[in-house]
């Protein structure tokens, strides 16, 4: 191997060594602040405007089936509300928890969905 060579190799393992200490501390960046939350009482659940989140429920469905859709509306004391009986089957709400983690509702988690039947 002659000098070129042997430079060449040495950057190449220096760039690798880099990229795993880079790599090493950004998992241990994730798991410090995981293990930094510390759990309190959930934030006091805010309702949406009626007429925003019957709107935005509603865009998750394809355009032609919005009128005749079902929408749900989170009532924070009750849960889901039925705020309008559709006739096609699809019911549409805006999701307000991320139900992958088990939390509650939360007022800084919102996507639409709709189901169909």
């Amino acid at each position: 191997m002659n000098r070129t060579e042997r430079g060449l190799a040495m950057k190449i393992a220096a760039c690798l060594l880099l990229t795993g200490a880079l790599a090493c501390s950004g998992v241990h960046a994730q798991t410090k602040k995981a293990e930094e939350k510390v759990p309190g009482p959930p934030a006091k659940l805010e309702r949406m405007p009626e007429p925003l989140e019957t709107r935005f429920a509603l865009s998750a469905a394809p355009p032609h089936l919005r009128e005749q859709a079902a929408t749900y509306l989170l009532d924070p004391a009750r849960g889901y509300v039925l705020s309008h009986k559709g006739t096609n089957g699809v019911s549409c709400i805006v999701v307000r928890s991320d139900w992958q983690f088990d939390e509650a509702f939360r007022d800084d988690v919102y996507w639409p969905v709709c189901y169909d039947a």
